[in-house]
């Protein structure tokens, strides 16, 4: 009997013959369906031994609904989109890819920062209308001794840390349950998110959507923040109450 994995995102994450003689030595063939609905997700799902998911959400009642699974797995680092509890409940492993996209994110987070520093969106709007007038873009940054305080200081902030150094920034991070894994930056600790927020003038979001960071960045937060400094969010969109 063949194993069955279900790949849900195949538009995103279009498999490759690496992994087709991958699954081919495990005895296993692959299954790559975008779902439209809930209901199709339901009957591509419900006979998998493994479900492989990216963006597609994989709910209680989908997980209530799986005969034989024996993993989940998150094409990416968060597990938001997965519900881990009902996982655990039905005795499903959920795991995920720690490494993914670190760099791209990395470099978007860098691209975000110089768009902004540099008001190059402001600018091209301008110039696509039909006007330009350069006093509109002042003053423009430059990042060379600018304080960057990241929140979290996981794999992706620390490769952004070596990116804005490399820009002469100052980096500063906030995350109570960093440890010490060696890393080699140059980069100073602040004891809390609100010492933080007082004196950076670029903040990135770089932390999981849990139930304790979920809308973490109210208004209280933002009045914490210098008028002039601006927030990058990398992570998930419902760290900010918008």
């Amino acid at each position: 009997m063949k194993y069955k994995v279900v790949l849900t995102n195949p538009d995103t994450h279009p498999p490759d013959e690496s992994v087709f003689q991958i699954l081919r030595g495990c005895n296993a063939q692959l299954k790559a369906c975008t779902c439209t609905s809930h209901h199709e997700l339901i009957e591509v799902c419900k006979d998998a031994d493994v479900v492989l998911t990216a963006r597609q959400a994989i709910d209680s009642e989908t997980i209530r609904t799986l005969k034989r699974c024996r993993l989940i797995v998150r094409i990416g680092t968060g597990y938001d989109n997965i519900d881990v509890k009902a996982a655990g409940a039905a005795g499903i492993p959920v795991s995920n890819v720690p490494q993914f996209c670190t760099d791209e994110v990395a470099d978007h987070t860098m691209a975000l920062l110089m768009a902004c520093a540099r008001k190059l969106i402001v600018g091209d709007s301008m110039l696509r209308k039909g006007t330009w007038n350069p006093m509109f873009l002042m003053p423009s940054r430059r990042l060379g001794g600018q304080l960057l305080g990241l929140v979290g200081f996981g794999k992706i902030a620390q490769a952004v840390a070596r990116r804005a150094a490399a820009f002469g920034m100052q980096v500063l991070y906030y995350d109570p349950f960093f440890g010490d894994v060696g890393h080699d930056l140059i980069v100073s600790v602040c004891d809390s998110l609100d010492d933080l927020l007082s004196r950076a003038d670029v903040v990135s979001l770089h932390i999981p959507l849990t139930e304790q960071t979920r809308g973490m960045m109210t208004m209280t937060q933002f009045k914490i923040m210098k008028p002039t400094s601006f927030l990058l969010n990398t992570a998930r969109g419902k760290l900010v109450v918008e």
